[in-house]
C-alpha cells in the first residue's frame, strides 16, 4: 500500500494555491505559433514532487536545445529525434524525452499571457513557456516520478531558412466574448423550442432538463464546461498532420459490433452516475472516472475503488479548480501525485465556495498513472477507430464535446449537433467544450445511426438513460472525437 505523508498534502495545497490563479486561463497560443527550435534552461533535478518553482529564486545550471517538428518529432540539435511534443489544447505544451523507446523524463508548462486592464484584451506569449516543472519518468509501476526540477523554454532561432521563412507571429492577441447571458438569470425550459427541436429531426428526442431547470445561468455555464476562445479546429494542428486516416469497413470488422462497458455479460466495470453540482469539475469526474473504470477492467473487477475528484479539484496546480481543466493534465496529476479514494477526499465543491486540498485524510491509500496520452499520440490526431481500440481492449476514455444551446434538452436517442431551428425565447447559452466520459458505442436499430455511449456528471436525472448518452460517431459529432486521452492504471496500490 503507497501512502502520502501530511507534509506531502499541505505541499500540494501550497502548490495550488501558489502556482494557480483559480479562474479559467484566457491563454491562447497555436500548433504552428510552437513549432520550431527552443531552449529549455533547467535548473538541478535533485527535487520530489513538493517542489515549487520560484521565478526569483531560479537558477538554471544547464539548457537543452530542442527543434520541435511536425507532426509531434522533437529533435536535438544533431538531428537525432529525442522526445515527442503535444499541445494541450492551446494553453500548453507536453514534452517527453526518449532513450530508445523508454521514456526518461517529462516536461510539460503553460505559456504566459497578459490581460489589458482597461480593454480586456488578452496577449499571449507562444515563444516562451512559464516557469514550470520537469521530472524523471516513474521507474517502476506503482511509484511516483522523482527527480524534480524547475525549467522554463523560450523559442530560439531556426535550424532551415524554410522554417525561418515560415515563422508565424509569437504573440497573439485576442478580445474575450462578453458574457452570453445574465450570470443571474434562470435556466429554463422552453418548450416552443423543445417542441422545435423534436419537429426538425428524429434521431433524438428534447425534453426539459431537470437537472438544470431552475438554476442560475453562473451554475448552468459551470457545469456546462470550459469556455471557447475560439472553433475547436482553430486549436487543432493543420489538418495534413492529422495521420489517423479515416478507417476502412474492414478495420472496424476486428471489432465487437457494441459494447457498453455498464454491463458487460451483467458486471459494471464504471461505478456509479454522480453529480458535479455546481462546479466547473467535468474534467475532474471524467479524469478520475476513466482511471477508475480502467482499474476495474485490469482487474478483472476484483479492484472497485471510487476515486475521488475533489483531490484533482483542490489540489491540482495543472487545472484550474471549479473554472475548469483538460482531462489529460487530471492523468498527469495522477502520475506526478496519486489519486486517493473518495471516502479520503470526498467531494464538496459546489456545496462550499473553496475545498481546501489540506481537507483530504492525512495518510491516503494512492492509485497511480503508470502512462497516459492522447489517442493518436498527440492532441488532434483522434480517430473513431482509435478510440474504438482504446476502449475495446483497455476500458473508457476521457473526451471532450461542444455544449450547444440543443443539448441542454437532451433526453434520449442519438444526439447530434447539426440541428438548428433558432433560439427564439431560449436562454442564451455560451458554447463551452464539456469533458465526459466514453463507455461504449454501437448501432441505433430503428435508424441505423452509429453512436457513442458517454456518461455525463449531471446526475442520473439528466437524460432518459440514467445519466449517460448517446451521440453519434464517425462524424467527429460536436467535435467528440477529436482529442480523447486516456491512461495506464497501476494495480502496484
Amino acid at each position: 500500500m503507497r501512502t502520502a505523508s501530511a507534509l506531502l498534502v499541505a505541499l500540494l495545497a501550497l502548490l495550488g494555491v501558489a502556482a494557480v490563479a483559480r479562474a479559467d486561463i484566457p491563454v491562447h497560443c497555436l500548433y504552428d505559433q510552437i513549432v520550431g527550435t527552443w531552449r529549455f534552461d533547467m535548473g538541478a533535478n535533485n527535487g520530489d514532487n513538493s517542489l515549487v518553482c520560484n521565478d526569483d529564486t531560479f537558477n538554471p545550471v544547464k539548457s537543452l536545445h530542442l527543434r520541435f517538428a511536425e507532426p509531434n518529432i522533437v529533435y536535438n540539435s544533431s538531428g537525432i529525434q529525442v522526445a515527442d511534443w503535444t499541445m494541450i489544447y492551446d494553453e500548453g505544451i507536453s514534452v517527453r524525452m526518449m532513450d530508445g523507446a523508454k521514456f526518461t523524463q517529462l516536461f510539460f508548462a503553460f505559456f504566459p499571457y497578459t490581460v489589458d486592464p482597461i480593454s480586456g484584451n488578452v496577449t499571449s506569449f507562444c515563444n516562451e513557456t512559464v516557469l514550470s516543472t520537469y521530472h524523471d519518468a516513474p521507474y517502476g509501476s506503482g511509484q511516483l516520478p522523482l527527480g524534480w526540477g524547475c525549467f522554463k523554454g523560450y523559442k530560439a532561432s531556426y535550424f532551415t531558412e524554410q522554417e525561418a521563412a515560415n515563422t508565424v507571429s509569437p504573440v497573439t492577441t485576442y478580445a474575450p466574448k462578453p458574457q452570453a447571458a445574465s450570470p443571474d438569470a434562470i435556466f429554463h425550459a422552453d418548450h416552443e423550442y423543445i417542441a422545435r427541436l423534436n419537429a426538425a429531426q428524429n434521431l433524438w428526442t428534447a425534453g426539459p432538463n431537470p437537472a438544470l431547470v431552475g438554476r442560475p445561468m453562473r451554475e448552468v455555464q459551470a457545469m456546462a464546461g470550459r469556455k471557447l476562445k475560439t472553433s475547436v479546429e482553430a486549436h487543432l494542428p493543420p489538418a495534413k498532420l492529422r495521420t489517423a486516416a479515416k478507417a476502412s469497413a474492414d478495420a472496424f470488422a476486428a471489432y465487437p459490433a457494441e459494447l457498453n462497458w455498464r454491463n458487460v455479460s451483467g458486471i459494471d466495470y464504471v461505478g456509479p452516475m454522480r453529480d458535479q453540482l455546481s462546479c466547473g469539475s467535468c474534467y475532474a469526474f471524467s479524469g478520475t472516472e476513466m482511471l477508475q473504470a480502467r482499474i476495474r477492467v485490469k482487474s478483472q473487477n476484483k479492484l472497485t475503488p471510487l476515486l475521488s475528484p475533489q483531490r484533482v479539484v483542490s489540489c491540482s496546480a495543472y487545472s484550474q479548480g471549479c473554472d475548469g481543466g483538460f482531462e489529460y493534465l487530471v492523468s498527469k496529476f495522477g502520475q506526478d501525485y496519486g489519486f486517493v479514494d473518495e471516502s479520503c477526499f470526498p467531494y464538496q465543491s459546489g456545496l462550499i465556495p473553496e475545498v481546501p486540498c489540506s481537507a483530504g485524510c492525512a495518510l491516503p491509500r494512492l492509485y497511480t498513472v503508470d502512462d497516459f496520452n492522447y489517442v493518436g499520440g498527440y492532441y488532434g490526431n483522434c480517430s473513431e477507430l482509435g478510440m474504438i481500440d482504446h476502449l475495446v481492449n483497455y476500458g473508457p476514455l476521457s473526451v471532450s464535446f461542444l455544449v450547444l444551446d440543443s443539448f441542454m434538452t437532451y433526453r434520449s436517442g442519438v444526439y447530434t449537433c447539426d440541428t438548428t431551428p433558432g433560439t427564439v425565447g431560449f436562454n442564451p447559452f455560451e458554447t463551452v467544450s464539456h469533458a465526459v466520459l466514453l463507455i461504449g458505442y454501437g448501432v441505433d436499430p430503428t435508424t441505423n445511426t452509429k453512436y457513442w455511449r458517454v456518461a455525463n456528471s449531471w446526475g442520473r436525472h439528466s437524460t432518459d438513460y440514467g445519466g449517460d448518452f448517446l451521440i453519434r460517431r464517425g462524424t467527429d459529432e460536436c467535435a467528440i472525437e477529436s482529442a480523447a486521452s486516456w491512461a495506464t492504471p497501476s494495480l502496484n496500490i
